[in-house]
């Protein structure tokens, strides 16, 4: 199949984010960070910039061991997302999910400053542990 082909299947298909292994078992008193926003693309983004967008919230969401629901269709992005204290499998460092939470904004500003650095992201902190959603869902969205 083409490239371009597989750019829209990106787009087309919600995708379940697999986080790398990480666990909250041992950790003493685990807490959850939440971030709440939407922002809208101006001038729209093209499909190949909306493609690019998702595997880059692939990426980033299974490297921080991200959860929650990320809308993301050309006009912009919608976005609830929850990090918890956990440690990556084989280390005993400890993730902090009021800096993951606060790194991944930073991600998003990286991808596109122009666009991002005018976000009101809404950071809600030390909530308990069963807040954290259990996976990243990234949804597609024609508008």
């Amino acid at each position: 199949s083409s490239e371009k082909e597989e750019e829209e299947q990106v787009v087309d298909e919600n995708i379940n984010v697999t986080p790398v292994s990480s666990s909250t078992k041992s950790i003493e008193a685990p807490k959850c960070s939440l971030v709440l926003f939407y922002q809208y693309a101006t001038p729209p983004w093209s499909e190949k910039k909306v493609a690019l967008l998702i595997r880059y919230l692939c990426n980033v969401g299974r490297e921080r061991n991200l959860g929650g629901r990320i809308r993301v269709a050309s006009e912009g992005v919608n976005a609830t997302i929850s990090s918890v204290t956990t440690k990556k499998d084989g280390d005993t460092t400890l993730m902090d999910p009021t800096r993951t939470i606060r790194h991944f904004t930073q991600d998003l500003i990286n991808f596109d400053s122009a666009t991002f650095s005018l976000t009101d992201f809404k950071y809600i902190d030390d909530l308990a542990p069963d807040r954290h959603f259990k996976e990243l869902k990234i949804l597609p969205v024609k508008e």
